[in-house]
């Protein structure tokens, strides 16, 4: 009997040091992506502030000044005037322009099943999109429609000013190479292994074997898996899997990444490390979708949150919640 009791407790303690220590790794992955955040956001600004105030303690020291009511931080992080208005309005050009413009869209099934319902919203460059909402909500139909795999009944899907409805079935495969996509089941071949997997992609586009052999290894590198780049698809975890789904999908260097649910099979903390690394693809002009039932996920990302509900958009924030 007191035997049986030693090994209950002990089995008991056993348990809480393996939460503890999985509790410990989801936080190091959530504060990881935090900081990834908070650096993008404020590290160039902080740099800035202090090479001004380091250029302004030297000023000082050789006794040498501005002229009256101008800020030597202000040179430094306006440089030279026509210089300053220049970027300007390339940077009020570049966010003013959408490159995604959903026009009045509908789609309507047989039967008069309506999956998207009169869905007007712009996608502008380099956002990062967490589209949410219940299932049937019609997110998976909007994604069908962006990647050409559906048609609207009703109105326009705009890419880069095209309606994709009316490019040529020729030109559907270069259209899509420059859309990639990320599964919940991430869809990799068996018996291949991660190299052949990601350059899988790159050969069925006729790419030249000297730049698969060039590219594959580089985007292997970036999405951390260099020590398994010859293990076989079955060998991996689950948020080692997904990664590879990633790989192949930013392969052709995509102007846009749709993932689908992307984080729904996988534990906490391969949820995170997933998130940080869609957000570093972010970071380098991509534009992300994401979708996704993860309310921590999308409330600790504080990016533009699209929800949807019975096909229709019921709220677009620029730094919203997931309000289910």
């Amino acid at each position: 009997m007191i035997g049986d009791i030693d090994l209950k407790e002990k089995t008991i303690e056993k348990t809480m040091e393996v939460a503890r220590t999985a509790g410990g790794a989801v936080k190091i992955a959530k504060d990881k992506l935090s900081d990834a955040i908070n650096d993008h956001i404020t590290n160039p600004a902080k740099e800035k502030l202090n090479e001004a105030k380091d250029k302004k303690e030297a000023q000082k020291s050789n006794g040498t000044c501005l002229p009256a009511g101008r800020d030597i931080a202000d040179e430094q992080i306006k440089g030279p005037e026509t210089s300053d208005k220049e970027e300007t309005k390339k940077e009020n050009k570049s966010k003013s322009e959408s490159v995604i413009e959903f026009k009045n869209v509908s789609k309507i099934y047989a039967g008069n099943i309506v999956a998207v319902d009169k869905i007007s919203l712009t996608i502008k460059p380099g956002e990062f999109i967490s589209l949410v909402g219940p299932s049937g909500a019609g997110k998976s139909t909007l994604i069908r429609l962006l990647t050409g795999e559906e048609f609207a009944t009703s109105g326009e899907v705009l890419v880069s000013g095209r309606d994709i409805s009316k490019l040529l079935r020729k030109e559907f495969p270069y259209y899509r190479r420059k859309v990639g996509v990320i599964f919940q089941d991430f869809k990799l071949l068996p018996k291949k292994t991660v190299y052949e997997n990601i350059a899988f992609a790159l050969e069925v586009a006729d790419v030249k074997t000297s730049e698969i052999e060039e590219r594959v290894p580089q985007i292997i590198e970036i999405v951390g898996l260099t020590s398994r780049t010859k293990a076989l698809s079955e060998e991996l975890s689950g948020g080692e899997k997904q990664r590879v789904s990633i790989a192949r999908a930013i392969v052709h260097k995509p102007k846009l990444l749709i993932a689908d649910e992307p984080t729904g099979n996988l534990d906490p903390v391969a949820t995170w490390e997933i998130v940080e690394l869609l957000f570093k693809i972010n970071n380098q002009g991509t534009i992300v979708i994401l979708a996704t039932h993860d309310k921590e996920v999308v409330d600790s990302l504080e990016r533009r949150v699209i929800t949807m509900k019975n096909g229709k958009i019921i709220s677009d924030r620029a730094k919203g919640k997931y309000i289910l």
